[in-house]
């Protein structure tokens, strides 16, 4: 089952459409109402652009890429009259550094095999306790299925379990199925970002597999 983005595009869009023509109609009364105006087209905007962002495909070597760079990591100096008074810089640190996701993210990914039993797999989503906004991974059976973890304030939960964020497919079903991670990004507006599949490579039957939110 693929999701229809098309489909909640065009009722972003119609919403859209009616939001600008009562925004056209405050825009001719008083001041105040084209304040309210300039604010109703703001929305109507990052409601648009947000929908028309498309969903990123991954693979699972996305969630490790690395590259070779230098950072330099710099501390305020505090101490004098008005801090901070300047910056300490140390030597810059060299080495293997993780590429993040396409907007930002990045995301551990920890395989536990034979943690569950040998007919099923098993998804959990977690997230750092520095992770405080809404994340999401809906699972995706391939036969017109799916459910949703959802993760908040270092609280997960799914439609079978209120206090973990864990879902599992029968095992053959890793063939047919896919992964949709999502975060709220706009004020607050649940955003699906990124699409897996392929989950048969590496999910074998009995594997359970966490996936941890540990940069947004």
């Amino acid at each position: 089952m693929l999701i229809n983005h098309n489909h909640n595009r065009s009722i972003v869009d119609s919403a859209s459409k009616l939001l600008s023509s009562f925004v056209q109609g405050l825009q001719m009364s008083s001041p105040r109402n084209r304040h309210a105006a300039a604010i109703l087209l703001l929305v109507c905007s990052i409601m648009s652009s947000k929908e028309a962002l498309a969903v990123q495909g991954l693979s699972w070597t996305d969630f490790n890429r690395t590259e070779y760079q230098c950072r330099t990591f710099c501390e305020p100096v505090h101490g004098c009259a008005n801090p901070p008074c300047g910056w300490v810089c140390p030597p810059p640190v060299c080495g293997q550094w993780r590429i993040p996701l396409p907007d930002g993210d990045l995301i551990n990914v920890t395989f536990q095999p034979n943690a569950v039993s040998s007919d099923i797999i098993e998804f959990e989503l977690q997230s750092a306790p520095d992770i405080t906004w809404w994340k999401g991974l809906r699972v995706y059976d391939g036969v017109g299925s799916d459910w949703q973890i959802e993760n908040q304030d270092g609280q997960a939960w799914s439609p079978y379990d209120s206090q973990h964020g864990i879902i599992s497919l029968w095992a053959h079903q890793a063939s047919t199925g896919h992964l949709v991670f999502s975060k709220a990004k706009f004020f607050g507006w649940h955003t699906d970002m990124y699409v897996l599949y392929d989950l048969a490579t590496q999910m074998l039957p009995g594997t359970r597999v966490i996936f941890r939110w540990v940069q947004d």
